[in-house]
């Protein structure tokens, strides 16, 4: 050990770790590591089945989709799926398939 070495210092600084030059302040949230991934042909069939399943108006659903897809999906990222899945169906005039 050095003699003259300064102590070791606590980080006081208000903000996480640099990322890419991207700083991420304390205390929100970690994007999950699918932000901003294109979605599966498999997660896609997989959000089909649970949105079968589990009907609309059910309480949290979302969460409960996200949760019925092991997690890969935040219940941010399936409600915007969805919402952009069933605009995309009306503008090519498939029925909606929940009717």
């Amino acid at each position: 050990m050095l003699c003259c070495s300064p102590p070791p210092q606590e980080e006081t600084n208000d903000v996480a770790p640099v990322v890419s030059d991207f700083v991420v302040p304390k205390g929100l949230p970690q994007r999950p590591d699918t932000y901003k991934q294109a979605w599966t042909h498999e997660e896609q069939h997989i959000l089909e089945r649970l949105l079968a399943e589990i009907p609309e108006g059910a309480k949290n659903r979302w969460a409960k989709i996200s949760q019925g897809m092991m997690g890969r999906r935040t219940p941010r990222q399936v409600a915007s799926r969805v919402q952009k899945y069933f605009a995309k169906l009306k503008k090519f005039g498939v029925p909606d398939p929940g009717s």
